[in-house]
């Protein structure tokens, strides 16, 4: 049941991220999410010839100032539904700290209770260093103090999300490959998603919506055996981007996520077909 991890979850979501040079200049202060939004997504696994709903990941955003400075907090939960905790109990939790002013990341925590296993991993950016300072500790494994190299354009799996969602889409055509750079698991990784093209994309359990389709590549890892383009999603084609559907096969079955509830979003949801 590790499938359901966070990460896992995020990892899904962040295919829609892309922190390029060419990226980066199509910016804008003009963020199109507000304090107070939250997103909430159900994920479900297969098992065998059955789709079962097994847990959720909530999203939420606020504004703070800290010395007086503007501040963006984004933090997300991912738990197992009751019923599921005596087969593997999940109850994560992230949070990243951003400069309202350029949306860099400040502060990262990685929260994880899964199973019997706990652990934290926080990192502090360094932006004008081009480092990230990481240290986990937890009751398994070694406490590590890890300096980490990485680009003027590195984030972490909760700040990459929604800085994505300020990008300008129409910039891109089909079969465009846009890298992406995170820090993961105390390592500087660079990926790519795909541009595949416009869809209309159709599911009972969330309706109908006008959406942007996308591939993500993935590395070898538990959940992804052997990497490639093994990740589909659907992000909604309007000023919220976001993500309303995404599936995978992974090590053992397969993955969906689906939206399931939205409240305060800044722009109105038009890519939906009533």
């Amino acid at each position: 049941m590790k499938i359901i991890k966070l990460d896992f979850i995020l990892f899904f979501l962040l295919t829609i991220a892309f922190n390029t040079t060419k990226a980066q200049s199509t910016y804008t202060k003009k963020l199109p999410f507000q304090n107070g939004e939250e997103v909430r997504y159900i994920v479900s696994y297969n098992w065998g010839f059955i789709w079962i709903d097994v847990g959720e990941a909530k999203f939420k955003v606020r504004e703070k100032k800290i010395k007086n400075k503007p501040f963006i907090i984004l933090e997300s939960w991912g738990t197992t539904y009751s019923s599921w905790d005596h087969f593997f109990k999940v109850r994560d939790y992230y949070k990243s700290i951003v400069y309202a002013k350029n949306f860099r990341p400040v502060y990262f925590i990685r929260d994880i209770q899964e199973g019997d296993i706990k652990f934290k991993i926080t990192y502090k950016f360094m932006q004008k260093k081009n480092l990230v300072y990481a240290e986990r500790k937890g009751n398994t494994g070694n406490h590590h103090l890890d300096t980490i190299k990485i680009t003027n354009n590195t984030y972490d799996l909760l700040s990459i999300i929604y800085y994505a969602r300020t990008l300008d889409y129409s910039k891109y055509k089909k079969g465009d490959k846009i890298p992406v750079d995170i820090v993961l698991d105390r390592k500087f990784e660079r990926l790519y998603y795909r541009y595949i093209d416009k869809e209309t994309f159709y599911n009972k359990k969330v309706g109908k919506y006008k959406t942007i389709k996308l591939k993500v590549v993935t590395v070898p890892s538990a959940a992804f055996k052997e990497g490639g383009e093994t990740i589909t999603l659907w992000v909604t084609d309007d000023k919220n981007h976001i993500p309303v559907w995404a599936e995978s096969p992974i090590t053992v079955g397969a993955v969906k996520i689906r939206l399931a509830e939205y409240k305060n979003l800044k722009y109105p949801l038009i890519s939906k077909i009533k």
